[in-house]
């Protein structure tokens, strides 16, 4: 079975698309059972998309951008976009 890390190493690496079919079958495994790494692999494939648009010169919904802002900030750093920033 896969670890975090080797989840981590095969997204951001860009592996998962050359990896054999039992790898493929680890990974969907590991993300059904870890929150933590199905959120990292939404940010990652959100992050690609906007590179990507960014790369062809479209401009991102802003609205879009602010809601992946909020969420990302709200998984990964327990910030809630209501509350006020540090002080």
């Amino acid at each position: 079975m896969l670890h975090c890390k080797d989840v981590h190493h095969l997204v951001s690496s860009g592996a998962v698309d050359r990896a054999g079919l039992m790898k493929r079958l680890e990974l969907k495994f590991h993300l059904l059972m870890c929150r933590h790494c199905r959120t990292y692999v939404a940010q990652m494939t959100a992050l690609g998309r906007g590179m990507r648009a960014l790369a062809g010169r479209q401009r991102p919904d802003p609205a879009t951008l602010a809601r992946l802002e909020r969420d990302i900030l709200d998984e990964c750093c327990g910030h809630h976009h209501d509350s006020p920033g540090p002080t």
